[in-house]
């Protein structure tokens, strides 16, 4: 009987995955734990000085305090693409935009 319960948990979690995936849902999902995982990706010392405000189609929107710390942003904006998407394990930043 257990090893029905696993069989039925691993269908319904292969029908779940297929839907997010032909939906989109998957990748909505993925750039809702941006502002999870942002702290982890540029440090605590820029996270403290940063905001999330929006991430999709491509984009991730943050907030900086300073001019400072837009300037460290610019700086290292392709490394931040990239650790983001590596941790997502999907391609789904391309640009950071700065307001």
């Amino acid at each position: 009987m257990k090893g029905l319960k696993n069989d039925n948990a691993s269908t319904l979690r292969s029908i779940f995955n297929q839907f997010a995936s032909q939906t989109g849902l998957d990748d909505k999902m993925k750039y809702s734990m941006i502002p999870e995982i942002w702290k982890d990706i540029v440090g605590e010392k820029i996270a403290l000085h940063t905001k999330v405000v929006n991430a999709d189609y491509g984009k991730l929107v943050i907030t900086t305090e300073s001019s400072t710390w837009r300037a460290e942003i610019i700086l290292r904006k392709k490394s931040i693409i990239e650790k983001i998407n590596n941790t997502l394990e999907k391609e789904l930043i391309t640009d950071i935009i700065i307001k």
